[in-house]
């Protein structure tokens, strides 16, 4: 996957293998929200999403570095510890949107292998 490039709007959606469901019931779509801001909200700016039976869509911008550093001391204090990826260190090292995307999609699968 190529870098995501800060500043930049970016149209990220993903399917199920031969279109086969990847949310199985409420409490997946509740996971993968949780997830979803527990990996991404610092690295990037969330302007939509939508969450289907088999498939999902997101709408973003990555944020600029200095953006995530702010983010990040904003929402530090105002969030339980471990609410986000990378909230046990002081200070933010720079979120690439690639690898928490990977991250997250990774998550998911395991939950759903786990689960099924």
């Amino acid at each position: 996957m190529e870098p995501l490039e800060e500043g930049n709007y970016y149209h990220i959606y993903n399917r199920g293998a031969g279109k086969a469901s990847i949310f199985f019931n409420e409490h997946d779509y509740h996971w993968f929200i949780e997830r979803y801001f527990y990996y991404l909200n610092v690295a990037a700016e969330t302007y939509a999403w939508c969450l289907l039976d088999n498939h999902f869509h997101l709408l973003i911008r990555v944020r600029s570095i200095k953006e995530q550093y702010f983010t990040f001391k904003k929402i530090k204090s105002d969030f339980p510890k471990n609410s986000f990826y990378g909230d046990q260190y002081s200070s933010p090292k720079p979120y690439s949107v690639s690898k928490q995307l990977s991250h997250l999609f990774n998550s998911f699968t395991k939950l759903n292998e786990v689960a099924r």
